[in-house]
C-alpha cells in the first residue's frame, strides 16, 4: 500500500464477492500489461464507468455541474478495434524484447497478438518479429519503440525514439 496527498494506491489482496459485472479477462497478459485496465469488467459496465469518469472530469477541471452528454458507444466489433498500437523493444541480457510496458512502468511483457488490436497489427507484429529473430532485419540501438497503424493501404510501422521517427518500410 501507498499513501500520496491526492491517492492511495493498494494491492489487491482477494476476492471475497465478485461482482455480477465480473468477467475473466480474455488477454493473455492481462494483470502484466500496462494497459486495458478494465478487461475484467463485462462491456457494458465498462463503457458506463467510462462515461461517468468523463463527467467527473468535467465537474472536476472544468467545474461543470452537469454536462448533457450523449451515450458512451462501444466497438462494434468487441474486440479487435485498435488500429493504432506502440510496441515497445528492449534487448536485456541479449534477447530481444518485443512488447508493452509492464504495470511497474520498468519491465517489457512479451505479447504474441493483441485482442484489441486489428488482425493486420497481430501479423505485422508476428512478421517483424520472425525478420528479427531470423537475422533478415537489424534494428539500430536506438530504437525503442515500433509504432503500428492499420490504414486504408495496410498496416505502416514507424521506428520512434527521441530522436525522430525513421520509416521502417525500408527495412
Amino acid at each position: 500500500t501507498q499513501v500520496k496527498k491526492d491517492f492511495l494506491r493498494a494491492r489487491l489482496i482477494d476476492i471475497l464477492d465478485s461482482s455480477p459485472h465480473r468477467v475473466i479477462p480474455p488477454c493473455s497478459i492481462y494483470g502484466l500489461c500496462g494497459g486495458c485496465q478494465y478487461q475484467h469488467i463485462d462491456d457494458m459496465h465498462q463503457l458506463k464507468m467510462k462515461e461517468r469518469q468523463v463527467q467527473e472530469i468535467f465537474q472536476r477541471i472544468g467545474h461543470f455541474d452537469e454536462i448533457p452528454m450523449r451515450p458512451i458507444l462501444g466497438s462494434r466489433s468487441g474486440w479487435a478495434y485498435r488500429t493504432r498500437v506502440d510496441f515497445h523493444v528492449r534487448l536485456i541480457d541479449n534477447e530481444l524484447k518485443i512488447g508493452f510496458v509492464g504495470k511497474d512502468s520498468r519491465t517489457i511483457v512479451e505479447v504474441d497478438q493483441c485482442p484489441i488490436s486489428t488482425s493486420g497489427i497481430n501479423q505485422s507484429l508476428r512478421e517483424l518479429r520472425d525478420l528479427m529473430h531470423s537475422g533478415k532485419v537489424q534494428i539500430p540501438g536506438w530504437v525503442r519503440n515500433f509504432k503500428f497503424w492499420d490504414a486504408i493501404d495496410g498496416v505502416q510501422y514507424i521506428l520512434m525514439n527521441s530522436r525522430g521517427d525513421i520509416d521502417l518500410q525500408g527495412i
